[in-house]
C-alpha cells in the first residue's frame, strides 16, 4: 500500500460555550503512548509528542481528512477537500504499527469515512501527481 487516507466530519452532539480542544485527527501507536501526527482543532499540530502550529482551526461540520504517503514517507491533512500541505516529514521512522487516531472532547461528534464513501478530498488526482 503506497497511501492510506480516512475522512471525519466533526459535530456536536450539543452546543459548547468554549473549550480550547473538541476534536484531534491523526495517528497514534494502538496503545496510544506513541502520538504522531494528530491535527487539532486549533490548527496545531501533535509531532513526536511536540505541539507546533501547523493550519486552519476546524469547527462543527467541517471534514477533516488525513493521509500517510508511504512512498514519500510523509503525513498530510486536508480541510474541507483543500490540502492543507505536508504535517510531518519522515513520518514513518521505526517499525511501529501506526492507527487512526479520532479524539472527542466535550460533547464532540464525528463520522467517519474509510472509502466507502466518495471522499471530500480528490484523492486520485493528489497520488497520480505525486506518482507522474
Amino acid at each position: 500500500m503506497d497511501l492510506f487516507y480516512y475522512e471525519v466530519k466533526v459535530g456536536m452532539t450539543k452546543p459548547l460555550k468554549k473549550c480550547l480542544y473538541t476534536w484531534s485527527i491523526g495517528f497514534s501507536t494502538s496503545k496510544i503512548v506513541y502520538i504522531h501526527g494528530i491535527y487539532y482543532n486549533t490548527g496545531s499540530i501533535n509531532k513526536n509528542n511536540i505541539l507546533e502550529k501547523y493550519g486552519e482551526t476546524f469547527v462543527q461540520d467541517d471534514v477533516i481528512g488525513c493521509g500517510i504517503d508511504f512512498k514519500n514517507n510523509l503525513a498530510f491533512f486536508t480541510k474541507n477537500g483543500k490540502f492543507l500541505g505536508v504535517a510531518v516529514k519522515n513520518f514513518i521512522t521505526d517499525d511501529l504499527e501506526l492507527y487512526p487516531n479520532i479524539g472527542l472532547f466535550n460533547y464532540a461528534k464525528v463520522e467517519t469515512n474509510f472509502g466507502e464513501e466518495s471522499f471530500i478530498f480528490n484523492i486520485q488526482r493528489y497520488f497520480y501527481n505525486k506518482t507522474h
